[in-house]
């Protein structure tokens, strides 16, 4: 284990909060959803990602980083070891295995195992994983291939001035557009985002050997992505018991046979909406199609929410 993790972190019940990265998107939602689930602050403190972030968030018990992959690598490690608990919306720790990765309807009692850092998922992988988890118990998924629309959103605010005018920081123009690429890609012509959200995925539901293809496509949309899913598993299962399995899951919102949700449905809440929930050709094949608020549910009120769960009860 690093020297730098803790051993054992005790949260006050009304901790000192600071959320590193406050003016972006994501920063913005945190502060947003913890005034709106009236997270017991005893005060936040809104802090830049800059050099003077870790001396200044290192009194705080409780951390936010909302920054880049690049800040977070650099200052988690000091405010842990200054007693802070952290919780990095990056991918610079994801799948660090001393560190938790966690959506808390999934694997929430991952939470526990924490030594004062940890991981909240990329905004596509959140869905999915409910999606997946909330499955009859008695099925196991064999495989799963996933086409991803991500809003502009993700890509942070230059991503959302990109549809208003500004500068765009996608390889294509996005208005008027898809383009089939989240990230760089590599030598093999998978993107980034793509073997994060397989990687991610099998660890979170603790499937390392999940046959899982991601195809990550990037849509003019401002807010709210959305995600065509196909599921093949071990056994039949029909559709209408799929949607049943999925109507008594906490956080989903599942539709009618021929119903389904648009982006619109989901932007400003933290439901995961499923809908055009059907069979493929064999019985045992599953077919549907979810959409998430991504800056919410996909990223801000998952980190809340893994925090309300360190709260001394």
């Amino acid at each position: 284990m690093a020297k730098w993790f803790l051993e054992r972190v005790t949260l006050i019940s009304k901790p000192h909060v600071a959320v590193v990265g406050a003016s972006s998107l994501v920063g913005e939602k945190l502060l947003e959803i913890l005034a709106e689930r009236q997270f017991p602050c005893a005060s936040i403190r809104r802090l830049s990602p800059r050099a003077e972030a870790p001396a200044a968030a290192a009194d705080a018990d409780f951390v936010f980083l909302a920054a880049p992959v690049v800040v977070a690598r650099q200052f988690a490690p000091q405010l842990v070891s200054a007693g802070c608990l952290v919780i990095d919306l990056s991918s610079a720790w994801r799948l660090d295995p001393q560190v938790p990765l966690v959506v808390p309807e999934v694997n929430g009692s991952a939470i526990a195992l924490h030594r004062g850092l940890l991981a909240s998922p990329n905004c596509t992988n959140v869905p999915l994983v409910m999606a997946l988890a909330a499955l009859p118990a008695q099925v196991t998924v064999e495989q799963v291939i996933v086409t991803t629309m991500q809003a502009a959103s993700g890509a942070g605010r230059a991503g959302l001035e990109s549809l208003q005018g500004g500068v765009s920081p996608f390889p294509q123009d996005l208005a008027n557009n898809l383009i089939p690429q989240c990230d760089v890609l590599g030598a093999d012509g998978t993107s980034a985002e793509e073997q994060r959200l397989v990687a991610e995925t099998r660890r979170l539901l603790s499937a390392p050997q999940l046959n899982i293809t991601a195809t990550c496509v990037r849509v003019p949309v401002l807010v709210g992505h959305a995600l065509s899913v196909y599921v093949r598993l071990q056994t039949e299962l029909d559709a209408a018991d799929a949607r049943v399995a999925w109507q008594t899951a906490p956080g989903i919102k599942v539709y009618g046979s021929n119903a389904y949700p648009c982006v619109q449905d989901c932007v400003g809440n933290d439901l995961v909406h499923i809908g055009r929930v059907r069979n493929g050709r064999q019985r045992n094949e599953l077919l549907f199609w979810i959409v998430c608020d991504n800056l919410r549910k996909g990223a801000a009120t998952n980190a809340v929410q893994i925090a309300e769960q360190l709260l001394p009860r």
